[in-house]
């Protein structure tokens, strides 16, 4: 019978280098298989390892369940010490916290807060003194909730079918939510009292960002285009995509070195997107703006990664937009959506896939490296925790603590090895560089 064989290494290797031979039975051909470069190792698993784009193999993201009942994790935010994590969910609307530090021993289920007269939480900010404020759907309300009592009121009804941001500012007590349905951002001061501060135009206004003074960067969908929003109410499109929508914005650095991380997706006209995006895309418009592009070599190497059924037919792309308006692709998927993104250490950038659960690591050099997979379809939100993560998933809902995995942890499973004969297996030898 055919005879298959899989090797398993513990990833202290920077580099990896595998040579089998496998002889025929009734011949003496030889056969070999050799794994050097990160293409090589695109079919493999990695656990608790990363294979960077130079093939290399080191110790990555190791993850633990935290379990929680809930069909979808959406958003995430932090308390004002940094202690606890929220996390919305659906389809009945609970809020769960979460510990960021890691526990001794096994992870203790997430400790549910409240359950909101709403099917989804789909936004949350943390004011100073540790009221959360959720914005749900549908119906486009935002609730204040104490977390210490698990006590929750209707703090402001917006009139719009959904809420699909929130920011705070803590200098002036006022919350930006952007909302969709109609594509509006909303002030809402401390009793909850809104006003309309701009209206889009598109559909849908999906991520919000406050960088300072009252001033906001806006994306939306499904028009794709990110705007600056002053306090005044007057904003100014700073791109164009031509894609469906912005659905991330991530500030990074401070004076000459910062800059603005977007993550744009395109989906196929007429899919089916599911819990992972915000509605079906509109008819096809003019080509406008900057397209979505997948750059031959630009993809990460996703070490083992299956392919699973009822994916989003979906391409996207990371951009870095500077101060002085030059904007650069630096990350892209030609077949996932992403949902989130989040600073690391050292220039790094994180973004989360709603497309086979994995969490990408951007580096400074704009290489990407698959950080973390989970065994869900969707990543859907992500905090910092301690040197680590924790990332809120979809189908099935959960939150997954990510920390660096020592070297010990780390291991990777190649792709099976098949001689497609009768063979006996006769030497096996690997060779590679330590990494200390």
């Amino acid at each position: 019978m055919t005879r298959r064989f899989a090797v398993v290494v513990a990833a202290t290797a920077a580099f990896f280098h595998l040579s089998v031979a496998a002889r025929a039975a009734h011949a003496t051909t030889t056969r070999s298989f050799r794994q050097t470069t990160a293409r090589d190792f695109e079919e493999g698993e990695a656990s608790a390892s990363m294979v960077l784009p130079t093939g290399e193999v080191i110790p990555g993201l190791k993850t633990a369940r935290v379990p929680l009942e809930a069909a979808f994790v959406w958003c995430a935010a932090l308390s004002p010490d940094g202690r606890t994590a929220y996390f919305g969910t659906g389809d009945q609307g609970r809020l769960y916290a979460v510990s960021t530090q890691r526990p001794a021993g096994a992870e203790p289920a997430a400790r549910k807060v409240v359950e909101l007269d709403a099917a989804w939480i789909t936004s949350l900010a943390v004011r100073p003194d540790g009221t959360i404020l959720a914005g749900t759907t549908p119906g486009g309300r935002v609730f204040a909730i104490d977390p210490q009592k698990g006590s929750s009121t209707v703090f402001a009804k917006l009139g719009t079918d959904h809420v699909w941001a929130l920011v705070h500012d803590a200098k002036t007590g006022t919350t930006y939510a952007g909302t969709g349905g109609a594509g509006k951002i909303f002030a809402l001061d401390a009793k909850g009292k809104s006003r309309l501060l701009w209206d889009s135009g598109d559909k849908h206004v999906v991520s919000l960002l406050h960088t300072g003074g009252g001033t906001l960067l806006a994306g939306t969908s499904e028009e794709a285009i990110v705007y600056r929003v002053r306090p005044d109410g007057k904003a100014e499109a700073l791109h164009d995509f031509d894609a469906d929508e912005v659905r991330a914005i991530l500030r990074t650095g401070t004076g000459p070195g910062a800059a603005t991380y977007l993550a744009v997706n395109d989906f196929e006209r007429g899919s089916d997107l599911g819990g992972g995006a915000v509605g079906t895309a509109a008819a096809a418009a003019a080509p406008k703006g900057t397209k979505v592009q997948v750059a031959l070599g630009g993809t990460p190497a996703s070490a083992g990664a299956l392919p699973r059924p009822g994916q989003v037919k979906s391409k996207a792309a990371v951009y870095r937009l500077d101060d002085d308006g030059n904007i650069e692709q630096v990350f892209a998927s030609s077949d996932s959506y992403f949902t989130a993104l989040i600073a690391g250490e050292a220039g790094d950038v994180y973004a989360a896939s709603g497309t086979g659960g994995k969490l990408y690591r951007i580096a400074a050099d704009r290489s990407a490296t698959l950080a973390a997979d989970l065994p869900e379809r969707q990543a859907l939100a992500v905090v910092r925790a301690g040197d680590g993560f924790l990332i809120g998933s979809g189908d099935v809902g959960g939150v997954y603590r990510a920390r660096p995995a020592v070297a010990s942890e780390a291991t990777y499973l190649s792709k099976v090895f098949d001689a497609e004969w009768n063979a006996r297996w006769g030497r096996l030898r690997w060779s590679g560089s330590q990494a200390l």
